[in-house]
């Protein structure tokens, strides 16, 4: 479900950051813009509280006549914000675990479904943790030993998050993987705010508790 939940988040950013209103912005008239209408149609996976619809496939069709329906996006391609540089979710302890009690059959369906570029969504990003999350097993770090030969996997990592990995590669090679910490080690942190130490040069000051 947390899967889930994160596409339907990733297509209202989508919908949300593609579109914007003539009378709103005023950057561009609207009988200056008439952009090709692309062949095909948008391909939308959709979920609803009530379960009647689960992660059911829908289309949503390219116009160019005018249609005062509230659902309307109208896309400008004349305004552009921020470059995406690509759509996915995270792949979590606690997200490799469960796609792990799945069998083969129904793991490999899933994982095309959401990351195949001709199967399925095609999402291109996926975010790991390095150390723990809130959504890991148990709490750990990658270093509770100070020093980094101390650094090393745990069985969260090699028996669950790089297997799944690795499959996810083998249906998208051009998968972008984006690891980053939930939290550091303790021994990066300092108890309180009034005694500051251990100062540690790799953090350039004193990590917060």
């Amino acid at each position: 479900m947390q899967i889930i939940k994160n596409i339907k988040l990733i297509l209202l950013v989508l919908l949300l950051g593609s579109c914007s209103s003539c009378n709103e912005t005023g950057n561009v008239p609207d009988n200056d813009d008439k952009p090709e209408v692309p062949a095909g149609d948008v391909t939308l996976f959709v979920t609803t509280n009530s379960r009647s619809q689960d992660f059911k496939k829908q289309t949503v069709s390219f116009s160019t006549k005018s249609n005062m329906s509230p659902t309307t996006i109208k896309l400008i391609p004349a305004t552009r914000y921020q470059t995406m540089d690509g759509f996915g979710a995270a792949v979590t302890g606690s997200t490799a675990f469960n796609l792990m009690k799945m069998t083969q059959e129904n793991r490999t369906k899933f994982l095309k479904e959401t990351f195949s570029p001709t199967e399925g969504m095609g999402q291109s990003y996926v975010r790991i943790s390095i150390g723990c999350s809130d959504f890991s097993l148990s709490e750990y770090s990658l270093c509770d030993t100070p020093g980094i030969e101390n650094f090393a996997l745990t069985t969260e990592e090699t028996t669950y998050v790089i297997p799944i990995l690795k499959e996810i590669l083998a249906i998208n090679p051009n998968l972008k993987i984006m690891g980053s910490p939930w939290t550091p080690p303790r021994w990066m942190k300092v108890n309180n705010l009034t005694d500051l130490q251990p100062y540690n040069s790799w953090t350039s000051g004193q990590l917060n508790p």
